[in-house]
């Protein structure tokens, strides 16, 4: 059977990728570009034409060759990767670590990169195999963790670690409690509680319930990303405070919601509803970040019924 041709729609979405490959290639609006091909679903067909760029001679042209890169990268990509991850410049290693996670390509040029002289590169390098997850990454990880210095990356390359978790890994990130640096104390609680261990929910526990504004906030953090099972519990009594703290309700909310907690996800679309003056901000800003689309909230709102 023949193939059907080209209707006119898809000829002007591979008009517009074409010209956003050129906008990024002549560096004209390169984030404008890059949106477009995400809309158009158009960025591993533009890292096939950006390929030779990532691979040429031009720093400028291949700076923002990286982005697409970072973005939209697929295994077939690998090449062009490997040639970022070796670039001189940070910004180039650091969408190349991007880049391979985004491919789900595990590939020793990703290792390599956990021992980058730029902290940038090291934590993307740990993220980028914390979402691949393969088989031995959580012990590669944890090992670099254990040699970093700079507290932002250890805490993602810890973070990463309870993502692909490893017989023994528990106990490791428990030993880190006692760790004298605070910063890395609360990365090891943080990555326990990922892992939804008693030990790390005790850390956030003892947070919650202290006096300090700070330490609560602290406790919340502990629990971004922690099982709704772990989490619920020890977040949900901020809800139903009689004396609401917003920027401390709404973050909770947001974290039981992202956890899959149907009701708090109701109460934070409510809330953000109603709210006037300061309690407003924190709401609608968790409202936001879970990205609830219009329809939804409208559900939500007129089952309370708030909306006719």
């Amino acid at each position: 059977m023949p193939a059907l041709p080209p209707t006119a729609a898809a000829k002007e979405d591979l008009q517009e990728a074409r010209a956003a490959v050129m906008d990024v290639v002549q560096g004209r609006s390169v984030s404008a570009a890059l949106a477009c091909l995400e809309f158009l679903g158009a960025g591993g067909t533009a890292c096939d034409a950006l390929t030779p760029h990532a691979l040429g001679a031009d720093a400028r042209v291949r700076r923002n060759v990286a982005e697409v890169f970072a973005r939209f990268a697929e295994r077939p990509h690998k090449e062009a990767l490997l040639a970022l991850a070796t670039d001189a410049d940070v910004s180039l290693r650091v969408a190349a670590a991007r880049g391979f996670g985004h491919a789900k390509l595990d590939h020793v040029g990703l290792r390599l990169l956990l021992r980058d002289k730029a902290s940038g590169v090291r934590r993307e390098a740990a993220r980028a195999l914390g979402r691949l997850k393969p088989a031995d990454a959580g012990k590669a990880v944890l090992e670099a963790a254990e040699a970093e210095a700079e507290p932002e990356v250890r805490e993602a390359m810890l973070v990463a670690a309870a993502a692909a978790p490893f017989p023994g890994l528990v106990g490791r990130l428990e030993r880190l409690l006692g760790h004298s640096p605070e910063s890395t104390r609360m990365a090891a609680a943080r990555a326990l509680c990922l892992l939804g261990a008693p030990s790390g929910l005790a850390v956030a526990r003892e947070k919650l319930d202290s006096k300090s504004r700070c330490d609560r906030r602290d406790g919340v953090t502990l629990l971004d990303g922690a099982p709704l099972k772990a989490a619920g519990p020890l977040l949900a009594p901020l809800l139903k405070a009689p004396v609401q703290d917003m920027n401390l309700a709404a973050p909770a909310a947001r974290v039981l919601a992202q956890a899959g907690d149907a009701k708090a996800l109701e109460w934070l679309v409510v809330q953000a509803h109603e709210a006037r003056g300061a309690d407003a901000g924190p709401l609608l800003d968790a409202v936001e970040a879970l990205k609830v689309a219009d329809e939804d909230r409208k559900r939500i709102l007129r089952s309370k019924p708030i909306l006719p």
